[in-house]
């Protein structure tokens, strides 16, 4: 017999990497390709006992299905639930107290796995089956990094499509991008970075005024702790790390490629440096400037537009 969830996980605040991973991909609501005809259906009763309620309208309990994009939403606390057009099947089923009723995950709120399960395969909701009888409470809290992100210049609006986004680094020099990130919509909205483990991360928030999900040169941006340049600071994910927040205009905008020492000046010997770096003689976060499009290389036409900047200035395009 499995024993429950918070007498196998130590600190019941902490979940375990599988659960997270099982989270995150619900709160991507990653579809299993299924050929069947979708008839079936989920049911069951749902009940939240933690302190983060009540259920309500505007706090739901939310019921996710990984392997499907169908979902449910609970209003009621000890509600009914219902998840039609599935096949027939097993499913791996989570839910979790909406605190933001905002229809997705969100860092510190309370999650779980059905059967009060925290590792994979676990036990599996079968379709067709039995209604189902769930329980929670806030033994386990989805972790991460979360906080607001503002926007207080005048290059952009952030809207919908020129999101402020938030990705996490493994390393201080923010060279090695760690696939997760989070997304602020509208000014001073909240942004969630989703974390699998407590490794600690390096966060850079910055306008994404073309709308590429990439970090470019001429786009706002802050670090981290108020900073505009490297190195970063750590700060480790946790379900309780809810309050990072970023406040930043257009004074951060990235420097011009090649100005390594953000002076607003590219010199030769930052042209020097930049073909160190490109013949891999030195590292690069000896000029990350020089490093337009975040790739760790430096290439010939960086070198390029670098001497661009050298011989008619910053302004330059």
């Amino acid at each position: 017999m499995q024993r429950p969830v918070s007498s196998r996980m130590g600190d019941p605040k902490k979940l375990s990497v599988r659960l997270q991973l099982v989270l995150l991909i619900a709160a991507l609501t990653v579809v299993g390709v299924v050929s069947r005809v979708r008839a079936e259906q989920l049911t069951g009763t749902v009940q939240y006992n933690g302190a983060m309620g009540p259920v309500s309208s505007s706090r739901p309990i939310l019921l996710l299905l990984v392997e499907s994009s169908a979902a449910a939403v609970v209003t009621t606390n000890g509600g009914t639930f219902t998840i039609n057009g599935l096949a027939a099947g097993n499913y791996t089923l989570v839910y979790l107290l909406d605190v933001n009723n905002d229809g997705r995950l969100n860092v510190g709120e309370p999650a779980l796995i059905y059967n009060n399960r925290s590792s994979l395969p676990g036990d599996p909701v079968t379709v067709p089956g039995p209604a189902l009888t769930l329980q929670f409470n806030d033994d386990t809290l989805i972790p991460g990094i979360s906080g607001t992100a503002t926007y207080t210049g005048s290059k952009g609006t952030v809207n919908n499509i020129t999101r402020i986004r938030v990705h996490a680094y493994t390393d201080p020099g923010l060279t090695t991008f760690s696939n997760l990130e989070g997304r602020a919509k509208e000014n001073g909205g909240r942004y969630d970075v989703i974390a699998f483990d407590s490794s600690p991360l390096y966060l850079l928030a910055f306008l994404d005024l073309n709308g590429d999900d990439n970090f470019d040169s001429g786009e706002p941006f802050q670090i981290f702790n108020g900073k505009s340049a490297t190195p970063g600071d750590p700060i480790v994910p946790g379900p309780d790390q809810g309050a990072v927040n970023f406040e930043f205009g257009d004074s951060t905008t990235s420097t011009c490629a090649g100005d390594c020492d953000n002076d607003t000046f590219v010199t030769v010997d930052e042209l020097i440096t930049l073909v160190d770096i490109a013949l891999g003689s030195a590292d690069i976060n000896a000029c990350l400037a020089g490093n337009t499009n975040h790739d760790t290389q430096i290439t010939i036409d960086e070198i390029l537009s670098a001497v661009n900047h050298a011989l008619n200035g910053c302004g330059a395009t």
